[in-house]
């Protein structure tokens, strides 16, 4: 039950800080706002991996728990990304260098996934044992 809620949570504030810029909890840790970023992008992708093992509903294994973990290891990873991409010296050069595939998807498509991310965790939280999410 602990996954279920910090997967509701992390994918709720991942989705929330990539879909609206103004979002920016970080700030609260004045000074340390690149390490928060990673510890919740790290976190995110970990309890996203763990969902395949802690199901919440033990009939459906895989199904149940399939797009809440997958969404939220893609806006973990997308929110790791951004934080390795910031840098307050050349905001318009970015450090980290990949396919163009990968470059839309998780740099350009970032509002989507952070908007996938939101909607698959009031979904999840209002229906928690519905077998398609």
């Amino acid at each position: 039950m602990q996954f279920y809620f910090l997967s509701v949570f992390f994918n709720m504030l991942v989705g929330l800080s990539l879909t609206f810029s103004g979002f920016k909890f970080a700030e609260l840790f004045p000074g340390k706002e690149k390490i928060v970023k990673m510890v919740i992008g790290i976190a995110a992708v970990f309890v996203g991996v763990m969902k395949f093992a802690f199901v919440v509903q033990p009939d459906y294994v895989v199904v149940g728990d399939l797009l809440p973990a997958v969404v939220g290891i893609a806006g973990g990873i997308c929110y790791i990304i951004e934080c390795m991409n910031s840098n307050p010296d050349e905001p318009t050069k970015p450090k980290i260098q990949m396919k163009p595939f990968f470059e839309n998807l998780f740099i350009k498509g970032k509002k989507y996934i952070g908007i996938v991310c939101i909607v698959t965790a009031v979904i999840h939280f209002i229906f928690p044992t519905l077998s398609i999410i």
